[in-house]
């Protein structure tokens, strides 16, 4: 019989390597991307609320607001109010499960006399370390079910790529405060007792397994598809289903058990509703998110650059392999895994938002890896029998755990390598490997095309001017002379600049500018845009733009550039160029400009 004894050392080296690594941001001393900040101010919203304050009115929100101004964090836009009273926009699963944190920080804060406010550092603290704990019990909760079913070996290579090649780490070290390490946990626990169950079913079991579903519920409603382990855990066929109808029937005591603890359970999110909206069932995202589930985006939300799971977590591909190697040789788990898998992925990618917001790799689906390690250690068994798949397979695994701890480095580094949110392609490759950037490169974020550096020495300009002698430039502190393109909060597009040019010549135009800022809007949406357009008469043919923000340091002048690629196969007879503040009321000043033409 196997010792299982490296996977145990396995599992240790991954639980200490998680706890050092939230070392790195310190997030608990951030002013203000705290720990409690973000969607997750709001999930834990409900016991600052309950115990400090009134749930209903949320009195000292704009005061805890104004005192620690955490990121993200605007408790009256974020949270509909119903009957005068404000509904918390998430479900409170969250926040029981970090009772005991906020228990024990509570008492922390009036032994050293911290405010007790729910938000001061022994909070942050707290709430912190509690959720890296709770996520490493869900693997060693994990570990002791793989054991039952896989070797020694299978069980720590799939341990370190969940730790170290996936997001699950990011959601665990660094962001351990959202939701997904708990319920990484509670689906680990979940596989835990259903095991359990069909080997010796009980009440107690029963009850356990009830409370768990319903805490997942309760945490994210969507989560309503782990009912399809419990039903069909183990059922591999036909006659297995049948079987499982009969189960039931014989054990229908067991159902009501468990339908009870479930009921009862999620039951709290439809009382607070209750009272708070006067509504049992309450839609607490407001008009503008919502599913779609006749549009789902799962290629984006697999593919894309903006945040395909297959882009930034390519690791689980194995996953997804691996289901051949369940079907061959674990048939038990193959259907059970396989619907949850289908039916997860559709839920949370018919969701308006299908990128889930400025989070590293795809958040919506880090709770089902407890699930799909079941699938990886599949493979990873499977493969130990043959040499050469093995050993590629495991240069794969070496290179997945560089680039997800390379890329995580990057979404958490200064300045931001990483824009989690905004992710292209032409910005993906041009930051692939790197631990740092110049700045300039930022706007590939917007822009997809960039003169090549073989052609920069054939430019020749075509049109340039200092504002001063036409009539785009408004009077204001130009670089030179007294006239420059001006916007601010009361002007907030500058005259549209049209310069005729021929389609017959293929190649690369290029305008450059000098700007200038006297302080920065960090508000995304709000920053000044830079556009360049071909146009065929009033036909739009090609635009590229991006927001200058991103490049540019306040209180300098700055060249910047934009490029655009002539479109093959398409007439045009005019470049046009423009600059939009797009509802800033920071002011820019541009001077200066030149546009120049490379031909291929």
């Amino acid at each position: 019989m196997q010792s299982f004894r490296f996977s145990k050392y396995t599992f240790y080296f991954c639980a200490l390597f998680l706890f050092v690594s939230t070392f790195f941001t310190k997030r608990w001393n951030e002013p203000n991307n705290a720990v409690l900040s973000w969607d997750a101010a709001d999930y834990y919203l409900y016991l600052p609320a309950f115990f400090y304050d009134d749930l209903g009115k949320i009195n000292n929100a704009n005061e805890i607001i104004d005192k620690y101004n955490p990121f993200g964090c605007n408790f009256e836009d974020a949270n509909s109010k119903v009957n005068d009273n404000y509904i918390i926009k998430y479900t409170c699963g969250i926040a029981i499960m970090e009772l005991p944190a906020f228990i024990a920080a509570h008492y922390w804060a009036k032994i050293a006399n911290y405010p007790v406010d729910g938000f001061s550092l022994p909070y942050q603290i707290c709430i912190n370390f509690w959720s890296i704990a709770f996520a490493v019990f869900g693997l060693w909760i994990l570990r002791k079910t793989l054991i039952k079913y896989f070797d020694d070996t299978a069980i720590s290579i799939t341990l370190l790529i969940l730790c170290f090649a996936s997001n699950l780490y990011n959601f665990t070290a660094f962001s351990g405060n959202m939701s997904h390490g708990y319920l990484f946990t509670l689906y680990a626990l979940l596989l835990f007792y259903i095991d359990r169950f069909y080997e010796k079913p009980s009440y107690k079991t029963s009850v356990i397994l009830g409370f768990i579903s319903g805490l997942a519920v309760l945490t994210r409603p969507t989560e309503i598809v782990c009912l399809i382990l419990i039903a069909l855990w183990k059922a591999s066929s036909l006659s297995d289903i049948k079987k499982r109808f009969s189960f039931i029937k014989n054990h229908f005591a067991l159902l009501i058990a468990f339908s009870i603890a479930a009921i009862l359970t999620g039951s709290i999110q439809l009382i607070y509703w209750k009272i708070y909206s006067g509504h049992w069932i309450y839609w607490s995202y407001g008009q503008n998110e919502t599913f779609n589930f006749l549009h789902p985006h799962i290629l984006d939300g697999l593919f894309s650059y903006k945040k395909g799971w297959f882009v930034y977590t390519p690791v689980m591909l194995l996953s997804v392999i691996g289901f051949y190697f369940l079907y061959k040789y674990f048939r038990l788990f193959f259907l059970p895994i396989l619907l949850y898998f289908t039916f997860n992925i559709y839920f949370v990618f018919s969701w308006d938002c299908w990128w889930y917001g400025g989070s590293f790799s795809q958040r919506s689906v880090v709770q089902s890896y407890a699930v799909l390690a079941f699938s990886i250690a599949a493979l990873i068994q499977s493969f130990q029998k043959r040499k050469f798949l093995f050993l590629l397979t495991s240069a794969f695994i070496i290179l997945c755990i560089w680039l997800n701890l390379l890329m995580t480095y990057q979404a958490y580094s200064s300045g931001g390598i990483m824009e989690n949110e905004n992710m292209s392609k032409k910005y993906f490759w041009k930051i692939f490997g790197k631990t740092s950037i110049d700045k300039s490169d930022k706007k590939f974020i917007d822009l997809r095309d960039e003169l090549p550096k073989k052609l920069q020495s054939k430019l020749s300009v075509i049109y340039e001017t200092d504002f001063d002698k036409d009539s785009f430039g408004d009077s204001c502190n130009a670089f030179s002379g007294g006239k420059g393109i001006l916007l601010n909060k009361s002007k907030q597009e500058s005259k549209e600049i049209t310069i005729p040019v021929s389609s017959n010549k293929k190649g690369y135009y290029r305008a450059s500018v000098k700007v200038f800022a006297n302080e920065m809007e960090w508000d995304v949406w709000k920053q000044a845009q830079w556009v360049i357009a071909l146009y065929d008469d009033e036909k739009e043919v090609r635009t590229n733009y991006y927001r200058v923000y991103r490049i540019i340091e306040p209180n300098t002048w700055q060249d910047i550039t934009i490029d655009i690629k002539t479109p093959k196969n398409k007439d045009y007879n005019a470049l046009k160029i423009k600059f939009w503040n797009a509802e800033s009321d920071k002011e820019l000043i541009a001077d200066d400009l030149k546009v120049s033409f490379a031909e291929n």
